[in-house]
């Protein structure tokens, strides 16, 4: 602690790279978000010092949803904003599944054909839920496989998967599983039972079609019924009206 306080009472000396600086004051920062002080950082890290201290120019408020911002299509995010929903969304059942909370009971498995808009309700309940401070997480069926397929070759936990608050998984079944990796899929799903963790998913298939996606019959059977457990379905209709 004694060294790190000399460093940091050493004149002359950047306190992030170290570099010779002048210590003359200057000024961080543009307009009502400009800061004056002593030079204690060297040009290169001035934008280290400015990104901490002031919001970007044209920014009111930090964002409610960093992970949403950062993982949403730009496209999906766009109908989300302006409500620009396509004619074939089933807007009724949208609206159901963003009403969805944690605490509802069941999770919840959106059903139906693809452009009814089951993946866009997704989004939408997962901006929902981060905004409400509950830190979902979301991942598509080609990322969950990657993830379990990786830590069945490595034999180890995924333990955030169980412990996440409300895991979401987009698409599941898009790809066939092989055994190995239905089986720690199983186990995913049976701990967030145990443990009274609600998922979210959105799929096309239902019945002996989802059976058939989990590498083996007794593990898609099993698979199965804990997604029969662990959710409540709601089914989304293509929306004919003109």
């Amino acid at each position: 602690a004694g060294a790190h306080e000399a460093w940091h009472d050493e004149a002359g000396q950047c306190r992030i790279c170290r570099a010779p600086i002048d210590s003359q004051l200057v000024r961080h920062g543009e307009g009502a978000f400009q800061i004056t002080m002593r030079g204690t950082v060297c040009e290169q890290c001035n934008e280290l010092v400015r990104d901490h201290y002031y919001w970007p120019k044209g920014t009111n408020e930090i964002t409610q949803t960093p992970d949403f911002d950062a993982q949403c299509p730009a496209r999906t995010m766009e109908i989300l904003d302006d409500q620009s929903f396509p004619v074939s969304v089933d807007r009724e059942s949208f609206a159901r599944v963003l009403r969805w909370r944690p605490g509802d009971g069941k999770g919840l498995a959106i059903l139906g054909p693809q452009g009814s808009g089951k993946t866009l309700a997704m989004w939408g309940l997962f901006r929902e839920l981060e905004r409400e401070g509950f830190s979902p997480k979301l991942l598509t069926a080609v990322q969950l496989g990657r993830i379990l397929s990786e830590a069945a070759r490595d034999i180890r936990e995924v333990s955030w998967l169980y412990n996440c608050r409300v895991l979401m998984v987009d698409d599941l079944g898009k790809e066939r599983l092989t055994p190995s990796v239905a089986a720690l899929l199983w186990e995913v799903l049976d701990k967030r039972y145990g443990l009274g963790r609600p998922l979210v998913l959105t799929t096309r298939f239902t019945g002996a079609e989802m059976i058939q996606r989990f590498g083996e019959l007794h593990l898609g059977e099993d698979i199965r019924r804990r997604l029969n457990e662990l959710c409540s379905g709601v089914h989304f209709q293509l929306n004919k009206s003109p």
